[in-house]
């Protein structure tokens, strides 16, 4: 199996997590996103990344399709509840994840980390500013009120929501953004829980590594 994007991508990110733990072997092809790269469109019709190929040439776009989809092709290690209430709710938390919560923290990450490292562009600080004052705390308060106490998510059972959630926290660490534990202890404490996991330390290693190597490009280049 192939996959079209980059793993210092928060969406290529959660892809990642879901193949490291039901131990799916895959290819990277990396693609800079956007419509205007045709070959890629074949693929992702709207230049979006992850994409995948499977080996019989089958392509699929869009993170939650493709996790979807590699539930269905490899079930073992299930990350969808049975139950169809714990189901839903895990659906909501994906969906919670990558939207409001993507938007904050995905945004920084972009201005802080994605932006002037791989593409060499400048941050820009009323952009952070806004989302440190308004975005990022909002999502931190929804998912502060509809986190358990402890545990996994959804009945303490590991699944696709967690993936989503973390997936989407871990860009914090790679600014050095702290998610304070007076106001959101529950979210600190699953944020810490998630990054003991070994699939999840091995991302990060990988993003540290790629973030380093275009640290170094730019030097080179500057």
């Amino acid at each position: 199996m192939k996959m079209f994007g980059a793993p210092i991508s928060p969406y290529c990110r959660k892809v990642q997590l879901v193949m490291a733990h039901k131990a799916i072997p895959f290819e990277w092809e990396f693609v800079t996103p956007g419509p205007d790269n045709h070959s890629y469109t074949e693929i992702s019709p709207m230049g979006k990344i992850p994409a995948i190929q499977t080996e019989d040439g089958f392509t699929l776009a869009d993170s939650s399709v493709i996790i979807a989809y590699l539930e269905k092709r490899f079930p073992n290690h299930s990350l969808y509840p049975t139950n169809p209430e714990d189901y839903a709710k895990a659906l909501f938390f994906e969906e919670f994840a990558d939207t409001a919560l993507s938007e904050a923290c995905t945004g920084l990450y972009f201005q802080k980390r994605i932006g002037p490292l791989a593409f060499g562009l400048p941050t820009n600080e009323d952009k952070v500013s806004e989302i440190m004052a308004r975005s990022l705390p909002n999502a931190l308060a929804i998912l502060e009120r509809l986190l358990p106490e402890n545990g996994w998510i959804v009945n303490n059972q590991y699944s696709v929501a967690d993936v989503a959630v973390g997936a989407m926290l871990i860009s914090l660490p790679h600014m050095d953004i702290e998610i304070d534990n007076g106001t959101y202890p529950k979210t600190s404490q699953f944020l810490n829980t998630f990054m003991q996991r070994e699939e999840v330390k091995t991302q990060i290693e990988t993003e540290n590594y790629a973030f380093a190597t275009f640290q170094k490009q730019r030097m080179q280049t500057a």
